[in-house]
């Protein structure tokens, strides 16, 4: 005890703590061990809730004043920036430590930590910074907007349809999959054929647009498909026919009965595109990392140009807008696409549709997500688009049958000659693409119908 006492005289901090009952010392004891471990967790970039940090405050503000001031002591070195590695920072916006290099600016340039920012942080359809979503304002369209646009957007709402002459016609920015009714798909679609795949095909008109646009939305139903706008297409005759999340099955069926409007052309401008969405449930980590490889190696090359009608390899409009994935245009390793950090949209297999979170969660480190939709994709990009419905048919069904085979295939047989193989044993399942591809498909049996001769019209179409 005597020892004690003197240890406890030998410092001001340490005569302070000879001032406090047993009952505040084992606390204090207790509450440094945990402030310790936020310390650690913090300066390791994890996020360490309000909530826990504010329950130990409000223990010390419930003891004496000298234990409450060994407790703000503690947490001014908590906080301290000069106590803290070189490598670490202490965010401006939410007060938490990370790392250097993980921290997330917002459109001011404070700095939040990852866990913060997804939390709070949008893109607004106007904007390519993040904005704190108090800052925004949601518009009729369901998306979200600075209030710096917000008079113009109005203006540009109050003239849609008397500029385009359809008033059937929506913006660019309209998100489909909050317009369009849904449907349910398994619980478990990450091992299931059943994942929901969204299409986006950009067509032109070589007449009056409206009048397309009206039958365009009968045909396929205004519950199934809506029709936009398209900055990359001709102001007065393009439009995007995109349709709500739904089975591969579904897609196939309505495209398969679609008999497209005469004066709609997709093939002859060359500016237009498909698109597929795919569901990200429907991957793992490995699953994406296969498809990643997939679509990028030089060895695929004949396959996806085949398919898709085009390729960055040997087409300079393709490369503008779905180029390879690197600057050397391969994957040399699944690690490698494992560590994809591309943010831009424009490559063959785009990610940036991932959430914050999906993309934590498939390993994919993208920079800057560009989803503030919240129906978190990954988009197959490469598809020239075409109304010939041989050609339709085999895009989206490669689209599906490329995940299929990546989720099963090794890394080594990530290739052309090994998904033809495959293809032929899953036949039934894509049928519309092994012909397309030529893959021998068994003949059907006399009694069953076919659908080749609702294609006959459409024959002469790329």
């Amino acid at each position: 005890m005597t020892h004690i006492a003197h240890a406890t005289a030998a410092t001001p901090a340490a005569a302070r703590f000879a001032t406090l009952s047993s009952h505040e010392a084992a606390l204090l004891q207790t509450l440094y061990r945990q402030i310790g471990r936020f310390t650690a967790l913090r300066i390791q970039g994890e996020y360490v809730g309000a909530d826990a940090v504010q329950d130990l405050l409000d223990t010390g503000n419930r003891e004496s004043s000298t234990f409450r001031a060994l407790i703000d002591q503690a947490f001014t070195q908590y906080n301290c920036h000069a106590d803290m590695p070189d490598d670490v920072l202490l965010t401006e916006a939410c007060d938490h430590l990370v790392r250097r290099g993980r921290a997330q600016e917002d459109h001011r340039g404070d700095r939040w930590c990852r866990a913060c920012a997804d939390a709070h942080l949008v893109v607004p359809e106007d904007d390519h910074e993040l904005y704190h979503r108090d800052d925004l304002y949601r518009h009729s369209d369901g998306c979200l907007y600075t209030y710096e646009q917000e008079d113009d957007d109005d203006d540009d709402e109050d003239m849609e349809g008397a500029g385009s002459g359809c008033a059937s016609l929506r913006s660019y920015s309209t998100v489909a999959h909050t317009q369009l009714s849904t449907v349910a798909q398994p619980p478990d679609i990450a091992h299931s054929r059943d994942f929901h795949l969204g299409i986006e095909l950009e067509v032109q008109s070589k007449r009056r647009r409206a009048d397309d646009v009206e039958q365009v939305l009968g045909d396929l139903g205004d519950d199934y498909i809506l029709c936009k706008e398209d900055a990359s297409l001709d102001d007065d005759l393009g439009f995007e026919i995109v349709t709500a999340p739904r089975p591969l099955a579904t897609h196939l069926k309505t495209f398969s009965a679609w008999e497209p409007p005469y004066g709609l052309t997709a093939w002859d401008p060359g500016c237009c595109g498909m698109h597929v969405h795919i569901d990200s449930r429907a991957f793992t980590p490995a699953t994406l990392a296969r498809l990643l490889a997939f679509y990028n190696k030089r060895a695929n090359t004949h396959l996806i140009r085949q398919v898709a009608g085009r390729h960055p390899e040997t087409s300079a409009q393709c490369r503008s807008y779905a180029n390879y994935d690197s600057a050397d245009g391969t994957f040399t390793a699944l690690r490698r696409a494992k560590r994809h950090t591309d943010a831009n949209r424009y490559v063959m297999v785009n990610t940036t549709t991932l959430s914050y979170l999906e993309g934590e969660r498939l390993q994919v480190a993208n920079r800057l997500s560009h989803n503030t939709r919240g129906f978190s994709t990954v988009e197959i990009r490469v598809f020239r688009a075409s109304l010939r419905k041989a050609r339709l048919l085999a895009q989206i069904e490669f689209a599906h049958a490329v995940v299929i085979f990546c989720r099963h295939s090794s890394a080594s047989r990530l290739e052309e000659t090994h998904f033809r193989t495959w293809l032929a044993t899953e036949y039934s399942q894509y049928p519309a693409l092994a012909r397309f591809l030529g893959i021998d498909v068994p003949r059907r049996r006399s009694s069953e119908t076919t659908a080749e001769p609702a294609a006959a019209p459409v024959a002469a179409r790329p």
